[in-house]
């Protein structure tokens, strides 16, 4: 997923936690299309981020509280996504005319 959009022009950042693992999963991320890694708990770190600052946002893990940071964080319009399984993805329209699909 991160692939196919990236390959689309979407700038993508991957939320990842931290650990022992950590630098190899943001290898991963960035080897497979994230332009940006950041680390930490899901709801704590978009608790962090600029409002309306994505235009999408997939949640792996879900949750009341990492819902209610991520559509703080979504743009007028942005969508929430929970799929079964894939690492979180947040998009901003940076370098993305259309938005995203």
């Amino acid at each position: 997923m991160c692939q196919e959009l990236s390959r689309s022009g979407t700038h993508v950042t991957a939320l990842i936690s931290g650990g022992d693992d950590h630098h190899n999963a943001q290898s991963f991320c960035m080897l497979h299309g994230a332009k940006g890694v950041l680390t930490g708990r899901p709801a704590a770190v978009m608790n962090q981020l600029e409002d309306n600052s994505f235009d999408l946002v997939i949640d792996t893990q879900g949750g009341q509280v990492a819902y209610d940071a991520a559509k703080r964080i979504l743009k007028d319009g942005g969508r929430y996504v929970l799929p079964a399984t894939c690492d979180a993805i947040m998009l901003t329209s940076q370098n993305h005319h259309n938005g995203p699909t």
